[in-house]
């Protein structure tokens, strides 16, 4: 694996010189992912970005590692999870200001949670990152209960729940809540996943829950209808059900409701 680690303090001493004034305290927030470089090859880079919350906002990397595959260990965290730790306990000085800084959480899709987490993915037993419930088995998705016991930052770094974890991680040196600072991710879970498999349901599943067939024309029929009048806030234009195994989040957040 190639990898480059730039220094947080000088990067944010650079970026903060943008504004006339900062406040006295700054909340940053951190995004680790996996993308493909090219379409031929399986050469991926893992970039870890950094997030500070400004106007406007400000972006920039921390680390980019870069390999024909995926990394088979998390130390490419390591330098990342120390710089964070030196910003946090000695702040920065910057204009002859002392400034503190705070996490607010780190983003990452949910397979990438589970890999830097270093527990089971959400779609398996003891995969839910908010409870400790095993889950019950049924037509390829595991269902949780709604009894539960939640988990918290102590249970997760004790280990309570054995299957719950993979192993140890780098991140459990951060100061953070191991359970709140990990936001759900909603693009696959909700959009990706409760929405598309709902759709998929009323329009190909078993007849009990099936709509006819002229009620997916109708339903098609007003999709195509709504796209004059959908902003451009949206990156794409509503689709007829036709081509529902196509579809792209944006279009499963936007289905009217």
């Amino acid at each position: 694996m190639e990898y480059v680690h730039f220094s947080l303090k000088e990067q944010l001493n650079n970026h903060l010189l943008r504004y006339h004034t900062v406040p006295d305290s700054i909340d940053l927030s951190f995004n680790i992912d996996g993308l493909p470089l090219f379409k031929s090859s399986g050469r991926t880079m893992w970039p870890v970005l950094c997030a500070v919350h400004l106007k406007p906002t400000i972006v920039f990397p921390v680390t980019l590692t870069c390999g024909g595959a995926k990394p088979t260990d998390l130390h490419f965290l390591d330098d990342m999870v120390a710089d964070i730790n030196d910003l946090l306990s000695s702040g920065l000085q910057h204009r002859d200001k002392p400034l503190t800084f705070n996490i607010l959480c780190i983003v990452c899709d949910a397979q990438a949670k589970a890999f830097f987490k270093n527990v089971k993915l959400c779609s398996g037993y003891y995969g839910c990152d908010r409870c400790d419930q095993r889950g019950e088995w049924h037509n390829k998705v595991t269902y949780q209960e709604t009894e539960l016991t939640l988990r918290s930052d102590a249970s997760f770094r004790q280990q309570r729940q054995r299957e719950h974890h993979r192993g140890s991680t780098p991140l459990l040196d951060l100061p953070i809540n191991m359970v709140s600072a990990f936001p759900v991710d909603y693009m696959h879970q909700a959009c990706l996943g409760v929405m598309k498999r709902l759709l998929l349901m009323w329009s190909r599943g078993e007849k009990r829950f099936k709509m006819s067939a002229s009620q997916i024309n109708e339903v098609s029929s007003r999709l195509a209808a709504l796209k004059p009048y959908i902003p451009s806030t949206f990156s794409r234009k509503p689709r007829g059900l036709e081509e529902l195994e196509r579809w792209k989040a944006t279009e499963f957040r936007q289905f009217p409701r």
